[in-house]
């Protein structure tokens, strides 16, 4: 049955067809060994640099969808005992594995802060630059984390990250500040709470993974919180398994043409000027009506006074004719 399906298999196949003539015989002239190795890299390197081209023509909007990151409560059941060298010993403890991965920070009363280095098992970690003395009288504690990454895909945040809406808390955003400035109020206090700040940080370069970025809060969290914020995605390359391109629903034609004009100048050498480059012309036309419909998909049907996202710096009063007073908990008291 034919279908309108975008998709790897149709797009090798349009590609494979257009640059060598190659028909499948069940799937797509890749699986089914119809295209040679180096017919099958030209292939899918002219999929890539379509894909690549069109991601990066627009701001798309299914590019930046609401994403989630969920902190770890604080972890403080049973009792430890602390040698000079920070190695911690639990008793009745069962230690998140997460303990050092999420930046784990253990709190001792009347000793101090310290950072986790490692997790050894439910009952043993092990502290960073530990100055503190043993401690051999069984102490409480707590074991909070403020360090976490963003969802895989995910590159980076837009909007600012904001506590879920609920019946009880009124949706505030958290404060965007430098890394630093996490660091020096860390330096100050570790006491577990409600985040009020967060700072996003790109990872040390790894060559086989690229580039990552992890979220940092202050306070060091408390309870299990889920915050949200724009993000933007990281477009990924298409497989026999992971078939389906980012935002096939506004750009199904596009992506098309777009591969086929990358097969004509990147493998053909035909660039939009060239008399037989009919896919680098016919892609303009197309890519100009896909970036309206995105906006039109994105847009608001009714447009009201758009303050930004700074607008809680501004006061109630510079947007509102009426005021509510909220004195409902959540650490916060005043005109919503």
């Amino acid at each position: 049955m034919t279908t309108l399906a975008c998709d790897y298999a149709s797009l090798v196949n349009e590609v494979g067809f257009h640059l060598f003539g190659l028909r499948p015989k069940t799937a797509d002239v890749i699986t089914d060994a119809v295209a040679s190795a180096n017919q099958a890299t030209d292939i899918l390197r002219s999929i890539a640099k379509g894909l690549q081209f069109i991601y990066s023509a627009h701001r798309w909007s299914f590019l930046r969808p609401l994403v989630t990151v969920t902190t770890h409560p604080a972890y403080h059941t049973g009792t430890i005992t602390v040698d000079a060298d920070g190695n911690v010993t639990g008793t009745d403890t069962v230690f998140p594995d997460y303990s050092a991965s999420a930046s784990g920070w253990l709190t001792i009363p009347s000793v101090g802060s310290f950072a986790v280095k490692t997790y050894t098992s439910g009952t043993e970690l092990v502290l960073t630059d530990y100055t503190g003395g043993a401690v051999t009288s069984a102490s409480t504690f707590t074991l909070g984390f403020n360090t976490y990454p963003l969802p895989a895909g995910v590159d980076s945040l837009e909007g600012r990250l904001t506590f879920a809406q609920g019946i009880d808390c009124p949706s505030r955003p958290l404060t965007r500040v430098p890394e630093v400035d996490i660091r020096r109020l860390l330096s100050q206090s570790n006491t577990p709470g409600r985040p009020g700040m967060y700072a996003e940080t790109t990872q040390t370069f790894d060559a086989t993974a690229g580039s990552t970025r992890f979220v940092t809060f202050w306070p060091v969290p408390d309870l299990e919180y889920i915050l949200t914020a724009v993000g933007t995605l990281r477009p990924s390359m298409i497989t026999s398994t992971n078939k389906y391109p980012l935002g096939i629903e506004v750009l199904a034609p596009c992506i098309s043409e777009s591969c086929l004009a990358s097969a004509e100048r990147n493998v053909q050498g035909k660039d939009a000027g060239h008399q037989d480059a009919v896919h680098n012309r016919a892609l303009a036309p197309l890519l100009a009506m896909a970036i309206q419909r995105d906006k039109e998909y994105s847009s608001p049907e009714s447009l009201g006074v758009d303050h930004g996202q700074d607008s809680v710096s501004l006061g109630p009063e510079r947007f509102r004719s009426g005021q509510i007073y909220w004195a409902g908990g959540c650490d916060y008291e005043g005109y919503l």
